[in-house]
């Protein structure tokens, strides 16, 4: 098993989330920012619907001269803006709303995107002077009218009066207005409120309306625009009491609040939210330790750097989706400064391994049965060196033994017997050093092959190659021998073709000769056919390279080659037909033999 020191960052994670929790509900500052950047960054992504199109509202300027300046055949401003609102109402407009009577030019700043509308209702607008129907300078006229009319006020807030329009867009009077603190209710929609505010989608430029002119409206009847089921927006501007500039500028603010109002495109943030952002945070905070705490400071930078843009991703999604607005500030400062402090505070440690005496013994021996006598000794030796472990090591070194690697036997005997006494070890050592071997893990150093036993026949030949039990040599080559042997796993016979390296070999050239080796291998083992031989396995037996193949009974046909002991035609004939049967299916796979001789040939 694996055993974890408990990890510092825990407790730098609670205190980070505490933290924020509090900042959170203090509304600091830097959070806010964060939060409003986000907002203004992703709030033109709320959908809504069209219940009222763009070009659905108009925009009209008047812009008249005052009335001690105006001739005989001018009409005042009041009487200009009357005539005006009577052509409407006649011609079937569904609301006008005149923008408020001459303010200063500073009236509008930023972008007015968030607006307060606490304590509006239900009392009748408190801070608005005046009943909702108010005739211009004073002077009524609902009563001559059906259609609704409102003039505003010096100083009117671009989103109050947009609440305005929507009001009378739904027929509704104030005493008709309803609000529970987490909407404004006019007929059948909603317009949410978050704190007591309106958040409507920040835009850097006007979403778009039509606008024409005073004169099209007033002048020749057959040519004015669709009047009917309008809304009209009246900028009415005296000439020379405000900026064009900044009326206009007022006027698309007004209009872009008004449509996002009437389309349902404003922000929604339910009470409960903030509650599942902190547990989300939470979270967040114990995902974040687990996984990332533990490893390289550059592992945990990115980690971080991810999850602060799934938090901003986050804030876009939940815009597009339903319109509500998740603020992610705290988590996306929380994750940086908790990155930060992990850095300066946790220095990652390798975790502890600890395995049981059992455990090593069963996998070590499970080693030695396949072969892998190193793997086993290394095994071996994560156990303490009592007397059960100095028998397994004393085994394991004869199975050495029987592989003619006295050297690496020697290693392992050394290893137990560092007390002196075990067993034979003190008189078995000097043995085995005496040999034509070293004593330097096994590599063979004599400058020919020998496979000859110590004097004293305690230490047999080589009866092992790899998981083969040797049972005969069957032939020599220049570099190594071939043995007859038999796959103790499911009882095969095979033919064990190997390579011994001495130390006249050059590194290098040693290399080569194993990587043609296990190339032949490799090449000759894609080979299925009844006259090639099937390769089965290769691998490494300390100083030998080794090649399994099929095992074959019979003779080669170098012997026939001489005069007295020649086939007959007949059956040469055969032999060559196989011979050719077998080149033609390997050529055909790309290979090439490149050594055919009746010394290769079964």
């Amino acid at each position: 098993m694996v055993i974890n020191r408990i990890k510092p960052g825990y407790l730098t994670g609670a205190f980070v989330l505490l933290l924020f929790i509090i900042l959170t509900f203090f509304n600091w500052p830097l959070i806010d920012h964060v939060d409003r950047f986000l907002f203004k960054t992703g709030s033109g992504l709320i959908r809504g619907n069209k219940t009222l199109k763009n070009e659905d509202l108009v925009v009209v300027r008047i812009d008249i001269k005052d009335t001690d300046t105006l001739d005989s055949t001018e009409e005042s401003f009041e009487q200009a803006c009357l005539r005006l609102t009577e052509i409407l109402s006649e011609e079937g407009a569904r609301v006008i709303v005149f923008t408020p009577l001459p303010a200063p030019a500073n009236t509008l700043t930023g972008s007015a995107s968030i607006e307060n509308l606490t304590s509006l209702y239900p009392q009748q607008m408190d801070d608005i002077p005046g009943p909702l129907y108010r005739g211009i300078h004073g002077k009524g006229f609902q009563d001559e009218i059906s259609t609704p009319v409102y003039t505003g006020y010096r100083g009117s807030t671009a989103l109050n009066l947009a609440l305005e329009m929507v009001i009378l867009y739904h027929g509704e009077k104030p005493v008709q207005v309803k609000t529970d603190g987490s909407g404004v209710v006019i007929e059948d929609i909603v317009i949410p409120l978050i704190n007591g505010r309106i958040y409507t989608p920040y835009r850097s430029e006007p979403a778009g309306y039509s606008a024409i002119s005073h004169e099209q409206l007033t002048g020749d009847s057959g040519k004015r625009p669709d009047i009917k089921g309008r809304v009209f927006l009246i900028e009415a501007v005296p000439a020379g009491t405000i900026s064009p500039k900044a009326s206009l500028k007022e006027t698309a603010a007004v209009s872009d609040r008004f449509l996002d109002m009437i389309n349902n495109r404003t922000a929604v943030r339910p009470a409960y939210l903030v509650y599942i952002e902190i547990l989300f945070f939470a979270a967040l905070v114990f995902v974040y330790i687990r996984v990332a705490s533990s490893k390289g400071h550059f592992t945990r930078a990115v980690s971080a750097a991810a999850i602060i843009l799934f938090m901003m991703l986050a804030v876009f999604l939940f815009f597009i989706v339903a319109g509500v607005w998740v603020k992610t500030g705290n988590m996306i400062l929380g994750t940086a400064l908790l990155s930060f402090l992990l850095s300066l505070t946790y220095v990652p440690s390798a975790p502890v391994k600890i395995r049981s005496y059992e455990t090593s013994r069963i996998v070590g021996l499970n080693l030695q049965s396949q072969g892998e006598l190193d793997k086993a000794f290394e095994e071996f030796k994560t156990l303490p060196l009592d007397n059960e472990a100095k028998e397994l090591i004393y085994n394991l070194g004869l199975e050495y033994e029987k592989r003619n690697m006295p050297a690496k036997a020697v290693e392992l005997y050394t290893y137990i017997n560092k007390g002196r006494g075990f067993r034979d070890l003190d008189d078995r050592i000097p043995m085995l050093k005496a040999s034509d071997y070293t004593s330097t893990m096994g590599s063979y150093r004599g400058k020919h092959e020998s496979s000859s036993v110590l004097s004293d026949s305690k230490v047999n030949a080589r009866t092992m190659v790899g998981r083969y039990k040797i049972i005969g040599q069957i032939g020599k080559g220049s570099m190594g021998l071939v043995y007859k042997a038999q796959d103790p796993k499911i009882n095969r016979l095979v033919a064990i073709k190997t390579i011994r390296f001495s130390d006249e070999f050059e590194e290098d050239v040693i290399k080569e000769i194993k990587e043609r080796f296990f190339m032949e291998a490799e090449i000759a083992g894609k080979l299925s056919h009844q006259a090639i031989v099937t390769i089965h396995d290769v691998g490494d037996d300390g100083d030998l390279t080794y090649m399994a193949m099929e095992f074959l009974e019979g003779e080669d046909l170098d012997k026939f080659i001489k005069r007295e002991n020649l086939l007959p035609v007949r059956t040469v004939l055969d032999i060559v037909a196989q011979i050719a049967g077998a080149l033609d299916y390997a050529h055909k796979d790309g290979v090439i033999h490149r050594d055919i001789k009746p010394a290769n040939v079964m």
